[in-house]
């Protein structure tokens, strides 16, 4: 979680929206980066996350574990496709994507600021 977004979600009247939204965001956009990989939708992936709340040292920081199956499973014909790779600089750029887009759909006030310090 950017260090900008943490006290306005710390802050948040509903801190459970944010949370599973965070877990949604993760999923949706591993899933954009597989599609990409592999050029089709027509995919299932296996996910499990794990949300932390606070630091090692106590501080409120919301962060993702995340444990991902190395391949994708294709249902129409019963196959797995495994990936060795998958690329982090587009991950990243994903993931900044999808996070701005959620900070468009939760209102909270320091949203402007937060936006532009981003």
């Amino acid at each position: 979680m950017p260090e900008q977004l943490r006290i306005p979600i710390y802050n948040h009247s509903n801190q459970k929206c944010w949370y599973f939204r965070f877990m949604v965001l993760a999923e949706a956009c591993l899933s954009e980066l597989i599609q990409a990989h592999f050029k089709t939708d027509a995919y299932e992936i296996a996910i499990i996350f794990f949300i932390h709340t606070h630091s090692r040292d106590g501080n409120y920081n919301p962060y993702l574990h995340v444990i991902l199956a190395e391949g994708e499973f294709f249902p129409s014909n019963q196959d797995w496709k495994w990936f060795q790779h998958l690329s982090l600089s587009q991950l990243r750029l994903l993931w900044q994507k999808y996070l701005l887009k959620l900070m468009m759909e939760i209102e909270f006030p320091a949203r402007p600021y937060v936006i532009r310090t981003l």
